[in-house]
């Protein structure tokens, strides 16, 4: 590896499972990456519909990046319908990334619930049985 004055550094390799090798702070742009479950009573229309507009609502945001930014059809489960968000927010503040997340996040429920359909509800339940 070289550092910023183009030095060049060694490391033993056992060294690396020693040692925190990740910087955060010189990262330009955050990631966000999340997971959106329909139900699977959601008709082809009803999910073009949702794709179409979760689309709509991230590339029109000012803090995304636009060439990385993808919303797909990723599964189709026992029990849902799986959508991946997929983003890079431009942004190195984690607050104000915080502070998007959850703009993008409203804005993603809306769009759902516009298009006459809804997340799963859990496809698990926990539960305690009572002697």
């Amino acid at each position: 590896m070289r550092t910023p004055e183009r030095t060049l550094v060694s490391i033993p390799n056992g060294e690396f499972s020693k040692v925190q090798i990740e910087n955060l702070a010189p990262r330009d742009k955050l990631l966000l990456r999340t997971e959106l479950s329909l139900g699977l009573e959601t008709s082809d229309a009803q999910l073009r519909t949702v794709l179409a507009r979760l689309k709509e609502v991230t590339l029109k945001d000012p803090h995304v990046d636009k060439e990385s930014a993808r919303i797909r059809l990723v599964a189709l489960g026992p029990l849902t319908i799986n959508l991946e968000v997929f983003v890079y927010v431009m942004t190195r503040d984690w607050n104000e990334f915080l502070e998007i997340k959850e703009t993008l996040y409203l804005q993603y429920l809306a769009a759902i619930e516009s298009s006459d359909t809804r997340l799963a509800p859990p496809s698990h339940v926990h539960v305690t049985l009572v002697d």
